[in-house]
C-alpha cells in the first residue's frame, strides 16, 4: 500500500532487509542466553565428587554407570557411562542389562516424569538405594 502511494525510495526494500536481518538475529542471541546458557554443562562440575564417593563406597573403576549425562561424565571422571532412559524402573534395567550398567546415578535436577518415580523411590529390590551426594542418588542395579 506505501509502494502504491509512492512512500518508498528505492532503498527502502534493502533497509528492510537489513531490518529484519538484525531483528532475527537479536532474538537469536536473547533466547540463547535464556535458555541455552544457563544450564550448558550443568552438573559436569560435580561428576568428580561423585566419582570420589563412588571409588570410597568401594565401586571399581571399571563398573559401567547410568547418569543423565554419559559423555560428561566420561570426560570429567573416565569411567564408562550410559544415559537414562527416560521411562519408568522397568526400562532403566532393560536399557542396564543391554549395555552392562552396574550402577545407576540420578541427579536431581534430571529427575522428571517417570525418572523422578524411580528417584524418590527407594524401597526398589531390582534398585537398592545405596546413598546421596548433593541431592544425587546412586542405586545398585540388581536384575
Amino acid at each position: 500500500a506505501a509502494r502504491r502511494r509512492n512512500l518508498f525510495t528505492p532503498a527502502a526494500p534493502q533497509v528492510f532487509r537489513f531490518g529484519l536481518v538484525g531483528l532475527a538475529a537479536l532474538m537469536t542471541a536473547v533466547i540463547i542466553a535464556l535458555r541455552v546458557l544457563p544450564a550448558w554443562g550443568e552438573g559436569e562440575g560435580n561428576y568428580p565428587k561423585m566419582e570420589a564417593y563412588l571409588e570410597h563406597a568401594g565401586i571399581q573403576p571399571g563398573e559401567p554407570v547410568m547418569v543423565r549425562n554419559p559423555p560428561g561424565y566420561y570426560l570429567m571422571t573416565g569411567r564408562s557411562a550410559v544415559v537414562v532412559p527416560y521411562g519408568d524402573a522397568a526400562s532403566m534395567l532393560a536399557v542396564a542389562s543391554r549395555y552392562g550398567a552396574k550402577y545407576l546415578i540420578i541427579e536431581a535436577v534430571g529427575a522428571a516424569g517417570p525418572i523422578k518415580s524411580v528417584y524418590e523411590d527407594l524401597s526398589n529390590p531390582h534398585l537398592p538405594y545405596l546413598g546421596s551426594l548433593d541431592g544425587t542418588r546412586v542405586f545398585r542395579i540388581q536384575p
